[in-house]
């Protein structure tokens, strides 16, 4: 992701900046370093280190400081190739649309050139993409006993884990419907399990058996888990009001958030055994998640 939360405490970041050891910009936010305290070190000098790369911002609306990756590093490269899926519906496009970055298309495929099997890059062709009969490879658990805890629009987001005290019975559901997913529905192997959520909430929801198939959220091109064939996805995914309001973007308006969650998921999803051509079993109780995928299988199915 272009920027990130930096978790620092409220009264410390406040006094740092009262102390005048930061420099805030009130009009735009940027944070920076007081050259007249360039020698010190202390607890704080992680916080330093960014404030002296021109890494942070702070957020009044919502009293964050937030992590940003710098542009100067786009800046500095004549040509960037970024390898990934739907960029028109992630954060990243927002980011290099905000600094007036223009872009072309490509297709990358497995090809032949001198003998050789290599992957190239062609102009963007849809009909260049690898289309799998999805509908025959991705088995997505329907219990309607074991979905109804993501039946409100907002379950499992990650407003909805925070409000622990509200949805502590709907918490505890979910952690027995996944170990019940494993252990009964799939009756899943320990090695062939993949599973993720929101990284504050793992402890939470691991549970015996698949506890070990954790993998971050984020986690993309990598080809470590493609020997998974059971996948639980925990989460309902969500752009945040601070990133909404770092990149100008409407929430719900000109920003797709089911775009973005579609994206977000499926490249999550084809970490596992799916990337190999295999068949895997996936449970996502969120229904707003469950019929995103729906979706995107109905329009991405190899044709018949």
């Amino acid at each position: 992701q272009p920027c990130v939360h930096v978790p620092i405490n409220t009264y410390d970041f406040r006094n740092l900046v009262a102390g005048g050891s930061v420099l805030l910009d009130e009009e735009t936010g940027a944070l920076t370093w007081n050259p007249e305290e360039k020698n010190y070190h202390g607890a704080f000098t992680d916080f330093k280190d960014l404030c002296l790369t021109d890494r942070l911002s702070y957020i009044k609306e919502y009293d964050a400081v937030m992590k940003i990756f710098p542009y100067k590093v786009f800046e500095a490269c004549g040509t960037v190739w970024i390898l990934t899926y739907m960029f028109e519906s992630q954060v990243m496009y927002s980011y290099l649309k905000e600094h007036g970055v223009t872009y072309k298309k490509y297709s990358a495929t497995l090809d032949s050139w001198e003998g050789i099997e290599r992957y190239m890059f062609y102009p963007y062709d849809k009909s260049l993409d690898r289309i799998y009969d999805l509908k025959s490879l991705i088995h997505i658990c329907d219990n309607e006993k074991m979905n109804k805890v993501g039946k409100p629009m907002y379950a499992l987001s990650k407003a909805w884990f925070i409000n622990k005290k509200a949805n502590q019975d709907q918490i505890i559901a979910l952690k027995k419907n996944t170990s019940n997913f494993y252990k009964n529905i799939v009756k899943a192997r320990s090695n062939d399990c993949l599973w993720t959520t929101f990284l504050s909430e793992k402890d939470t929801l691991k549970g015996f058996g698949y506890s070990n198939g954790f993998v971050s959220l984020s986690t993309k091109a990598t080809n470590d888990y493609s020997n998974r064939h059971c996948v639980a996805y925990l989460v309902n995914r969500f752009i945040s009001p601070v990133m909404a309001n770092m990149y100008h973007i409407p929430d719900g308006n000109s920003f797709d958030q089911d775009a973005f969650a579609t994206s977000e998921m499926v490249q999550f999803i084809w970490r596992s055994a799916i990337r190999r051509g295999e068949p895997i079993q996936i449970y996502i109780p969120s229904s707003r998640m469950r019929e995103l995928l729906e979706k995107w299988i109905d329009e991405n199915q190899k044709p018949s």
